[in-house]
């Protein structure tokens, strides 16, 4: 099943934007422990806000910029242990919130032809936003160069990843970033940040193909359906569910460029055969029944043994019945 270009478009804003990064107006890096140091004309601005809480609440209530945001993660990391469960989980994803609506203006930024030439020019796989940085920092200076330089200063000060993608170079969330918070907030949102850190470490789609194992894929739509399950009420039970549509695509349909059937033959996929059958193998009967999806999985395992793994008509109809598409 090969998907439109507007259903693909879409899936990669969605994945963008619900893995957008975060930085700190730093020099040098910041370990996880490290409390974060305020410019002081920032600090003297705030004097009117001395509880910490306040002070945070301020900084995002400014307009959106690299500074504000750095600003309101440095107090957050300073001071998440002092507010309580409550006001931590509270600001933990007002800062989420704050940093991902301001992906676009930080993709703006970015976008720029010079700035991405730059980054192009000396990005090797696997680089950070901060040895990117460095990297372009090292180089002769020129008016572009320096462009590019103060750009990655303002998005690393905010604490985004780096992604790169169909030639591209865009900011994601860093929700690894986000771990440092987890012993400060209620459980829903600590198991929500743990989900979402492995989606932003390891992103499981890109450039329309399957970026991650069969056997992986299914294991995330496991875990954003148990998610769903067990919170019952979350913040971020929306968020959670739309991972879960496009983790069942994966998993039940493949990605135009890793399709899990053969677009000729209508085979399965032999990994992804023997990967599900495996999971499928190792779960006892009161696993699959208490799961949505591996009990779809195993009515379409059912049907393609009778099959010979090709896809049919009487698969077509079962997927269409319990596992639609939903873009």
């Amino acid at each position: 099943m090969r998907m439109l270009e507007s259903q693909k478009s879409l899936l990669r804003k969605t994945l963008a934007a619900s893995l957008g990064l975060s930085l700190v107006f730093t020099g040098v890096g910041l370990s996880a422990s490290s409390p974060v140091a305020l410019p002081s004309a920032a600090a003297a601005s705030a004097a009117g806000y001395p509880d910490a809480y306040e002070r945070f609440d301020y900084y995002l209530s400014r307009p959106a910029s690299a500074s504000s945001l750095s600003l309101a993660r440095a107090v957050l990391v300073n001071h998440a242990k002092s507010f309580g469960a409550s006001k931590a989980t509270l600001a933990v994803l007002k800062l989420e919130n704050a940093q991902n609506a301001y992906l676009r203006k930080a993709q703006q930024q970015l976008d720029a032809s010079p700035i991405q030439k730059e980054i192009s020019d000396i990005y090797k796989p696997g680089m950070t936003l901060s040895q990117v940085r460095a990297a372009v920092s090292d180089r002769p200076s020129n008016a572009s160069r320096s462009a590019a330089v103060r750009t990655l200063q303002q998005l690393e000060a905010i604490h985004y990843k780096l992604e790169t993608g169909e030639g591209l170079f865009y900011p994601v969330m860093d929700y690894k970033d986000y771990k440092r918070f987890k012993a400060y907030v209620k459980p829903d949102i600590a198991s929500y940040i743990d989900l979402m850190a492995r989606e932003s470490e390891s992103p499981p789609t890109g450039d329309a193909a399957l970026l991650i194992g069969w056997e992986d894929a299914l294991g995330r739509a496991v875990d954003f359906e148990s998610f769903l399950a067990k919170y019952k009420v979350s913040n971020r039970t929306a968020a959670i569910r739309e991972r879960l549509q496009w983790a069942k695509l994966s998993v039940f349909y493949g990605q135009n460029n890793t399709p899990l059937y053969d677009y000729d033959s209508l085979k399965i996929d032999p990994e992804a055969w023997a990967a599900y059958k495996q999971v499928l193998s190792e779960k006892s009967p009161a696993e699959i029944a208490a799961s949505g999806i591996l009990k779809s999985l195993q009515g379409v395992i059912d049907l393609l043994e009778q099959t010979g793994g090709k896809r049919t008509q009487a698969v077509d109809d079962y997927l269409k019945r319990y596992v639609p598409v939903e873009y």
